[in-house]
């Protein structure tokens, strides 16, 4: 059915915005080469004989360029269309089946050991648990007969098969519905509160289709829906500026969109609670998107230097560092921000969830490691030369491995090398001489790592950091004497199995600048929220390393095997899509209701930026690089141009830490310390008769 859908509407468009009389162009012809794809897939499938390919089955390159007489909307859909018919061809379809069938057997006989061994992954504990309630009616009924009432919060977050077991569980005691759809509420036991606006797990589960046919369920039982509209977190024009973008774009669509349910607020007004800050671009400078990013930061640095200490919060407190947070939407593009935060000395702390093992310092530290148990490691070697600890750069490096003095017993003109170099080879002259929990006391004491790290990365967290991976390591070796090899691996075996571990708690009571993502900050809120990069644009590409998917709603398993993927997960990935893009929205909502007093927005005009910020521009709140105010009726917001500006002249210019922020309490140790070692180590440069480097 959808292969003839797909063909239908290939073959719909091959002449809708071809001009009488004119020959096919390269859309045309790709489209049609679709059609014939899908007509020959759907034979494939309904086992029958597969029609020849045409002579000339070639799919016709496609053309950036929009061609005459097609929008932009279409002629992107037409695109999308004829990538699913390249996945969806009959060809591809059998080298899969034929994958599938040498590799059936094998995952068969793994299933069944683990089942005879017990394994359960967490997705059995839950499948399994619902098989039991569904299946066993007397289970099913002594669970029942236990729980008198189920309060489900956040229930737009619900994974499809825990909703189908809370059905069970809340079914009238004299019913045993074989499937959840056909199930009969008992009247007042089931209660539900859920925001579908802020259904933003997908990635963990949540889907948005299941929340809809739930609630239908219970309405359709006479079921009873409050809405709650009121919001108490958010000045009145944050909840305006909110409504005015979220009611244009969340736009109801049956399993992929709810409607949009506006929000009103409860608090007094707030003069210019939102302004925009802008990047407006160079005509002579051309930047790229972290270059545009940098001025962001810069410019939101700033605002935070002319603001912190100044303004007035509701409270009568003047606005500190902990009262701000920065959201953007991808925890990948965060460096350019933080950087401008500690070019500028502002405390702030960085939410990376799992991804501490990708932590520079922890990089740095691993390198260094790595170089003790094996000096012939030449990348980790680079990696420590190009660290805070050797400051040296690439062109430095790349001299040093032309003139054969990549190794850390090479003599060398560069003393900054040849310093690193000493300090390796003396560590390593230690290895397997030295135990190793000795050995890493030593290096974090007696080499600055820790320092320059901490000046180039977080302050006082990087040693936390450092100290607490090497902690998760002993753990995991336990007891017994350890090699610096063993604890290598013992590291990589945390990094990669239980990232969590390395998840340090954050201090609440220090005054920092929060950075974190729109997806993180879900049921948080602060007194200012700075929306960065909101000109960024958004990939809902698929991923080729998704090798499985499953949709509760279609009941249907989707797998990929190298490049070919099967049917159902050519289908499945182009619905993904259409739900990636949905959620978009909804990131943004989320985004947009986390400030209770300020709320900065912040993009730039690099080129597309209207297009990815199309969400603002359809409800005319998107600068046009002139506008100094934006809005209708019901708010206004001002906006505040910064003109870009070469990242060069600022990037590296770093603001002195005002001194009242060094407190005794959380520097004094520190500071002793580090004038420790650098009194060994000016005495072991004078011994050696080194020059400072």
């Amino acid at each position: 059915g959808v292969c003839m859908k797909s063909a239908a509407q290939a073959q719909a468009w091959s002449t809708a915005f071809l001009e009488p009389g004119k020959s096919p162009r390269s859309v045309e012809k790709s489209l049609l080469w679709a059609e014939n794809t899908f007509t020959r897939t759907a034979a494939f499938l309904r086992g029958e004989a597969v029609p020849a390919p045409p002579e000339n089955n070639e799919l016709p390159g496609w053309n950036s360029k929009l061609p005459k007489g097609w929008d932009e909307s279409s002629y992107a859909q037409a695109h999308e269309l004829v990538q699913f018919a390249v996945k969806m061809s009959p060809e591809r379809q059998a080298v899969f089946r034929q994958a599938y069938a040498l590799v059936k057997d094998v995952a068969a006989q793994i299933r069944a050991d683990f089942e005879r061994e017990g394994v359960l992954s967490f997705d059995d504990l839950i499948v399994k648990t619902r098989q039991l309630v569904q299946n066993n009616i007397k289970v099913r009924n002594a669970l029942k007969d236990k729980l008198d009432v189920f309060f489900i919060d956040e229930f737009q977050d619900t994974d499809p098969v825990q909703g189908e077991l809370l059905l069970f569980l809340a079914e009238e005691k004299t019913s045993s519905a074989p499937r959840w759809q056909e199930v009969k509420l008992q009247p007042g036991k089931l209660i539900v509160v859920g925001d579908p606006k802020q259904s933003i797990y997908r990635f963990r589960g949540a889907d948005i289709t299941a929340y809809e046919l739930f609630t239908r369920l219970i309405l359709n039982q006479g079921g009873v829906k409050c809405f709650l509209r009121q919001n108490y977190r958010s000045v009145p024009d944050i909840v305006t500026v909110a409504n005015c973008v979220c009611r244009q774009a969340m736009v109801q669509e049956t399993s992929f969109q709810p409607a949009y349910e506006a929000i009103y607020p409860t608090k007094p007004a707030r003069p210019r609670a939102v302004r925009w800050l802008f990047v407006n671009p160079s005509p002579v400078l051309k930047g790229t998107a972290d270059d545009f990013r940098d001025n962001q930061g810069e410019a939101i640095a700033r605002w935070i230097e002319e603001n912190v200490g100044k303004l007035t919060l509701s409270n009568g407190n003047k606005l500190t560092y902990k009262d701000i947070v920065i959201l953007s939407r991808a925890g990948t593009t965060a460096g350019p921000y933080t950087q401008a935060l500690r070019r500028h000395g502002i405390a702030f702390t960085a939410d990376k969830e799992k991804d501490y093992f990708k932590r520079q310092e922890v990089n740095d530290f691993l390198n260094f490691l790595r170089v003790l148990l094996d000096p012939s490691d030449t990348t980790s070697l680079v990696g420590v030369l190009r660290s805070p600890l050797g400051g040296l750069t690439d062109e430095e490096i790349y001299q040093l491995s032309a003139q054969g003095e990549l190794h850390i017993y090479a003599h060398s003109a560069n003393t900054a090398a040849v310093r690193v170099y000493r300090l390796l080879a003396d560590f390593s002259r230690q290895v397997g001489r030295t135990g190793v929990q000795n050995l890493l006391a030593d290096v974090l004491e007696k080499t600055f790592l820790p320092e320059v790290c901490a000046v180039a990365y977080e302050g006082e967290k990087t040693l936390e950091i450092l100290t607490q991976l090497i902690s998760c390591a002993a753990q995991q070796l336990g007891d017994r004497p350890a090699s610096l090899g063993q604890f290598l691996e013992a590291v990589q075996a945390v990094l990669k199995a239980k990232p969590e571990q390395l998840n340090i708690a954050g201090d609440s009571s220090r005054d920092a600048v929060c950075m974190m993502t729109m997806h993180k900050s879900k049921g948080l809120d602060f007194p200012v929220v700075i929306l960065a990069d909101l000109s960024k644009q958004e990939s809902t590409g698929n991923d080729a390393s998704t090798l499985h998917l499953f949709s509760w709603q279609y009941n249907m398993h989707g797998l990929r095997a190298g490049k070919i993927c099967d049917v159902n997960l050519a289908f499945l990935e182009e619905e993904q899509k259409k739900h990636e893009r949905c959620e978009e929205i909804r990131v943004l909502y989320v985004g947009l209701t986390r400030a209770k007093e300020q709320m900065l927005l912040v993009a730039d005009n690099r080129k597309g930026a209207a297009k990815a910020a199309r969400v603002f521009a359809q409800a005319g709140f998107f600068p046009d690089g002139t506008a100094e105010m934006l809005g209708n009726d019901e708010v206004k917001v001002p906006v505040t141009y910064i003109p870009y500006d070469d990242p060069a002249n600022f990037r590296y210019h770093h603001a002195a830490v005002p001194a009242e922020t060094q407190t005794p309490e959380q520097w004094t140790k520190w500071r002793r310390a580090f004038d420790a070692r650098r009194a060994r180590y000016e005495a072991a440069r004078s011994e050696q008769n080194l020059s400072p480097s």
